[in-house]
């Protein structure tokens, strides 16, 4: 109760001082609004779920906002969800109907699609072996076949990585196995799921529950990640276990046309964590575009030298959804705009006043 208070306090102080801000065009006066009891029934409903990981992360896909964490950038080892960028580096390095030959290298342990040296699927066929069962061999015989041998493969996972920025993660295998110099972070491995899962090929592998190949030889694949038959919307996308690791989820789901990620690292109870992470994010949360790309919002000059004022970008927000009631937005607009880029000002959007986003404004054509 004590807390709940303290928010409610801080929401009309908010609201008293917000008035203040920024001299210019106020385009939102409807955000001046009281507390009302749904607002108190949502604050209520606004809590983080408890997780017992010793390391996890919950992101907005759509933005890359990180919502709540814990031992982010701690550097773990991580199992099984390594095969993201396995996959991910594949998908960027050969085409889906390469035919993939299995080496003797393939035979590794212990979770295997059942490849023998000499075995030959395609490459489309290994990546759903390697993200549905998790498949060791098939994590090598792509590796092979991409990178030439293992080693050149993690150069290639670690060149990858530097191009994304993850700088709390380094690769020495495809597969996952514990090694001293093979880790990642709970934000790593989101900020690297948010970037395959752009990958249409990529996403529509993970969110499969089963996958079979009939002929010559027959193969079914059935998807390890359990929350695609528990979680409402969950498409993605990788399990992960070592004995150094523990048990490892990155896990998504989709709502409303927004996606949530979770990263789960070392947790009694990945499934139950990730789920609840997931859920949270997709049933408290609100996202706001902000203003159409090229869509005129204002005017700028004077007399015949008036012009339309439009914002280029599109960006997003994601917030609390009880918070959406106190959004604001204000213009504004330089008269003289500039005759180089023809920037004329920009759009500032607030919540309690605090500036939350900021969109270049610009003549239009």
């Amino acid at each position: 109760m004590r807390h709940l208070i303290v928010i409610i306090l801080l929401v009309t102080f908010s609201l008293l001082t917000v008035g203040f801000g920024p001299p210019t065009l106020i385009e939102s006066e409807a955000a001046v609004t009281p507390v009302s009891s749904s607002t108190v029934k949502q604050i209520r409903a606004d809590r983080l779920p408890k997780v017992g990981a010793r390391a996890w992360l919950l992101m907005d896909e759509t933005t890359g906002q990180v919502l709540a964490s814990k031992n982010p950038h701690d550097h773990r080892p991580m199992a099984s969800t390594t095969k993201m960028m396995t996959s991910l580096v594949t998908l960027e390095k050969a085409r889906l109907t390469d035919v993939v030959t299995a080496g003797k290298n393939v035979k590794v342990d212990p979770t295997i699609i059942g490849l023998d040296p000499g075995d030959t699927l395609t490459v489309e066929q290994m990546l759903y072996g390697l993200m549905l069962v998790s498949g060791n061999d098939a994590a090598v015989a792509l590796a092979e076949h991409v990178g030439g041998s293992i080693p050149g493969f993690a150069d290639m996972m670690n060149a990858k990585a530097t191009q994304l920025g993850l700088k709390d993660t380094h690769f020495v295998n495809p597969h996952g196995f514990d090694d001293p110099k093979h880790y990642s972070s709970a934000y790593d491995l989101a900020v690297l799921a948010r970037t395959a899962l752009q990958n249409p090929v990529f996403a529509r592998i993970v969110s499969t529950k089963e996958y079979r190949i009939d002929a010559p030889i027959r193969w079914v694949f059935k998807n390890s990640n359990q929350l695609l038959n528990t979680l409402p919307g969950a498409d993605g996308v990788k399990t992960g276990y070592t004995d150094e690791a523990g048990r490892c989820l990155v896990s998504s789901a989709t709502r409303r046309g927004h996606r949530a990620i979770a990263v789960v690292l070392d947790g009694p109870d990945m499934y139950e964590d990730s789920g609840a992470l997931l859920d949270y994010l997709l049933t408290n949360y609100d996202w706001e575009s902000l203003e159409a790309a090229d869509h005129p919002i204002a005017e700028s000059g004077q007399g015949s030298e008036v012009q339309q004022v439009v914002a280029r970008d599109k960006p997003a927000i994601v917030f609390p959804s009880w918070q959406r009631p106190y959004l604001r937005h204000y213009y504004d607009v330089s008269s003289t705009p500039s005759k180089g880029d023809g920037a004329a000002g920009a759009a500032s959007y607030y919540l309690f006043g605090k500036k939350v986003a900021e969109v270049g404004l610009y003549q239009g054509n």
